[in-house]
């Protein structure tokens, strides 16, 4: 019985803190990999250029292509899963 009081507790703990590791590799991880598709993205930018990035998907590549025209900019589209 001595055994079940203290063990319970133990585990409780102990399963706690081995999810939040595993967890926070992963988010770890993730953030990780969305930093290093910023830094490729921001070196496409001229130093002194202005850059506007977005992320999301297009039905139609020649409304953001017209509007960029329009402002004399250009669009550098790419395949980044995030």
């Amino acid at each position: 019985m001595a055994v079940g009081i203290l063990g319970g507790p133990f585990g409780i703990l102990f399963g706690t803190l081995t999810g939040g590791l595993i967890g926070g590799t992963k988010d770890l991880k993730h953030v990780q990999s969305i930093q290093e598709t910023f830094k490729r993205t921001v070196g496409n930018i001229e130093p002194g250029q202005t850059g506007v990035m977005g992320i999301g998907e297009e039905f139609d590549h020649s409304v953001l292509d017209g509007l960029a025209a329009e402002l004399g900019g250009t669009v550098t589209r790419t395949d980044e899963e995030l």
